[in-house]
Protein backbone atom coordinates (compact mmCIF):
# COMPACT_ATOMS: atom_id res chain seq x y z
CA UNK A 1 0.00 0.00 0.00
CA UNK A 2 1.36 3.40 -0.79
CA UNK A 3 1.60 6.48 1.53
CA UNK A 4 0.36 9.78 0.55
CA UNK A 5 1.97 12.81 1.91
CA UNK A 6 0.61 16.11 2.25
CA UNK A 7 3.31 18.61 3.82
CA UNK A 8 2.49 22.70 4.66
CA UNK A 9 5.05 25.03 6.03
CA UNK A 10 4.26 26.78 9.05
CA UNK A 11 4.50 30.25 10.04
CA UNK A 12 5.99 31.63 13.16
CA UNK A 13 3.31 33.64 15.56
CA UNK A 14 5.57 36.59 16.54
CA UNK A 15 3.14 37.74 18.84
CA UNK A 16 3.05 34.99 21.07
CA UNK A 17 6.66 34.24 20.81
CA UNK A 18 7.39 38.45 22.21
CA UNK A 19 5.15 37.26 25.11
CA UNK A 20 7.05 34.15 26.15
CA UNK A 21 10.50 36.00 25.49
CA UNK A 22 8.90 38.67 28.13
CA UNK A 23 8.02 36.04 30.53
CA UNK A 24 11.70 34.31 29.90
CA UNK A 25 13.16 37.47 30.90
CA UNK A 26 11.46 38.31 33.73
CA UNK A 27 11.86 34.73 35.35
CA UNK A 28 15.54 34.79 34.16
CA UNK A 29 15.31 38.24 36.94
CA UNK A 30 13.07 36.51 39.50
CA UNK A 31 15.97 33.74 39.72
CA UNK A 32 18.24 35.86 41.89
CA UNK A 33 16.47 36.91 44.30
CA UNK A 34 14.85 33.62 44.53
CA UNK A 35 18.62 32.06 45.02
CA UNK A 36 19.44 34.35 47.82
CA UNK A 37 16.23 32.91 49.35
CA UNK A 38 17.04 29.36 48.79
CA UNK A 39 20.57 30.09 50.15
CA UNK A 40 19.11 31.38 53.60
CA UNK A 41 17.98 27.63 54.36
CA UNK A 42 14.16 28.54 54.24
CA UNK A 43 11.90 26.28 52.38
CA UNK A 44 10.00 28.27 50.94
CA UNK A 45 13.08 29.77 49.06
CA UNK A 46 14.15 26.43 47.91
CA UNK A 47 10.54 25.88 47.11
CA UNK A 48 10.49 28.85 44.74
CA UNK A 49 13.69 28.88 43.12
CA UNK A 50 12.97 24.96 42.46
CA UNK A 51 9.86 26.61 40.49
CA UNK A 52 11.53 28.90 38.83
CA UNK A 53 14.22 27.04 37.33
CA UNK A 54 11.52 24.16 36.19
CA UNK A 55 9.58 27.31 34.41
CA UNK A 56 12.99 28.59 33.17
CA UNK A 57 13.31 24.85 31.66
CA UNK A 58 9.71 24.83 30.34
CA UNK A 59 10.34 28.59 28.40
CA UNK A 60 13.98 27.45 27.45
CA UNK A 61 12.73 24.96 25.56
CA UNK A 62 9.45 26.67 23.66
CA UNK A 63 12.22 29.47 23.09
CA UNK A 64 14.28 26.75 21.35
CA UNK A 65 11.38 25.56 19.35
CA UNK A 66 10.18 28.97 18.47
CA UNK A 67 14.31 29.30 17.07
CA UNK A 68 13.60 27.06 14.49
CA UNK A 69 14.43 27.84 10.37
CA UNK A 70 11.68 25.38 9.00
CA UNK A 71 8.55 24.15 10.81
CA UNK A 72 6.48 21.93 8.33
CA UNK A 73 2.85 20.18 9.12
CA UNK A 74 3.24 16.39 7.73
CA UNK A 75 0.03 14.93 7.07
CA UNK A 76 0.12 10.99 6.08
CA UNK A 77 -2.44 8.75 4.86
CA UNK A 78 -1.97 4.90 4.20
CA UNK A 79 -5.51 4.27 3.15
CA UNK A 80 -6.50 2.65 7.13
CA UNK A 81 -5.12 5.45 9.47
CA UNK A 82 -3.82 8.79 9.15
CA UNK A 83 -1.06 10.62 10.78
CA UNK A 84 -0.23 14.09 11.52
CA UNK A 85 2.96 15.52 13.22
CA UNK A 86 5.56 18.58 12.74
CA UNK A 87 9.21 18.23 11.33
CA UNK A 88 11.48 20.98 11.01
CA UNK A 89 14.72 21.63 9.04
CA UNK A 90 16.89 19.26 11.26
CA UNK A 91 14.82 16.48 10.80
CA UNK A 92 13.66 16.43 14.32
CA UNK A 93 10.17 14.50 14.88
CA UNK A 94 7.50 16.08 17.39
CA UNK A 95 3.90 16.23 18.12
CA UNK A 96 3.14 12.90 16.47
CA UNK A 97 -0.78 11.93 16.38
CA UNK A 98 -1.77 8.90 14.63
CA UNK A 99 -6.29 8.47 13.78
CA UNK A 100 -6.52 4.42 13.06
CA UNK A 101 -9.69 3.58 11.25
CA UNK A 102 -9.85 6.00 8.96
CA UNK A 103 -12.67 4.09 7.12
CA UNK A 104 -15.28 4.65 9.97
CA UNK A 105 -14.79 8.48 10.15
CA UNK A 106 -17.73 10.54 8.87
CA UNK A 107 -16.41 14.38 9.22
CA UNK A 108 -13.74 16.05 9.17
CA UNK A 109 -13.46 20.10 10.12
CA UNK A 110 -11.40 22.55 11.87
CA UNK A 111 -11.94 23.97 15.40
CA UNK A 112 -11.07 27.18 15.90
CA UNK A 113 -10.54 28.57 20.21
CA UNK A 114 -9.54 31.93 21.19
CA UNK A 115 -6.50 32.51 23.21
CA UNK A 116 -6.82 34.37 26.73
CA UNK A 117 -3.82 36.54 24.36
CA UNK A 118 -6.67 37.41 22.62
CA UNK A 119 -5.99 35.54 19.40
CA UNK A 120 -6.81 31.98 17.73
CA UNK A 121 -5.47 28.48 17.99
CA UNK A 122 -6.67 26.22 15.43
CA UNK A 123 -6.89 22.24 15.38
CA UNK A 124 -8.69 19.51 13.29
CA UNK A 125 -11.67 17.73 14.54
CA UNK A 126 -12.98 14.23 13.62
CA UNK A 127 -16.65 12.79 13.99
CA UNK A 128 -16.99 8.94 13.93
CA UNK A 129 -20.36 7.02 13.56
CA UNK A 130 -21.71 8.28 17.20
CA UNK A 131 -23.11 11.31 17.89
CA UNK A 132 -20.48 12.55 20.44
CA UNK A 133 -18.08 10.68 19.06
CA UNK A 134 -15.22 13.83 18.41
CA UNK A 135 -11.43 13.03 18.43
CA UNK A 136 -9.63 16.03 18.63
CA UNK A 137 -6.18 16.68 16.30
CA UNK A 138 -4.01 19.53 17.81
CA UNK A 139 -1.39 19.68 14.45
CA UNK A 140 0.15 23.13 15.37
CA UNK A 141 3.12 23.80 17.51
CA UNK A 142 1.92 26.66 20.48
CA UNK A 143 3.93 29.05 18.63
CA UNK A 144 3.41 28.55 14.82
CA UNK A 145 0.22 28.67 12.68
CA UNK A 146 -1.01 28.08 8.82
CA UNK A 147 -2.73 30.30 6.97
CA UNK A 148 -6.41 29.51 5.88
CA UNK A 149 -5.30 28.34 2.99
CA UNK A 150 -2.95 25.59 3.96
CA UNK A 151 -5.48 24.56 6.42
CA UNK A 152 -7.94 24.01 3.68
CA UNK A 153 -5.81 22.11 1.77
CA UNK A 154 -5.14 19.46 4.95
CA UNK A 155 -9.06 19.53 4.71
CA UNK A 156 -8.68 18.47 0.89
CA UNK A 157 -5.81 15.91 1.72
CA UNK A 158 -8.04 14.35 4.21
CA UNK A 159 -11.06 14.54 1.56
CA UNK A 160 -8.59 12.97 -1.51
CA UNK A 161 -7.72 10.09 1.19
CA UNK A 162 -11.23 8.96 2.39
CA UNK A 163 -13.48 10.42 -0.21
CA UNK A 164 -16.59 9.53 2.44
CA UNK A 165 -16.15 11.65 4.83
CA UNK A 166 -17.74 15.05 5.16
CA UNK A 167 -16.03 18.07 5.29
CA UNK A 168 -16.64 20.83 7.47
CA UNK A 169 -18.55 21.42 10.77
CA UNK A 170 -22.20 20.33 11.91
CA UNK A 171 -24.11 21.17 14.91
CA UNK A 172 -26.10 19.34 16.99
CA UNK A 173 -29.29 21.65 15.57
CA UNK A 174 -28.51 21.19 11.93
CA UNK A 175 -27.89 17.27 12.75
CA UNK A 176 -31.75 17.10 14.57
CA UNK A 177 -32.84 19.45 11.36
CA UNK A 178 -31.09 17.58 8.76
CA UNK A 179 -33.72 14.46 8.47
CA UNK A 180 -37.22 16.55 8.17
Amino acid sequence: MTIQTHEITLQKRRFKAILLFGALIFVSFMLIPAFQMARSGAWEGIALFAFLIFAEWLFISRAREYLYRDVRLVVESDGEAITFYNTNSAGKVWNKREIRELPKLTRFYTVRTRTRYLMYNYSYAFDGHGWLSGETVDPFPSLYEATEQDRNSVLAFVKMVHPEVALGYESAWSKLTKGK
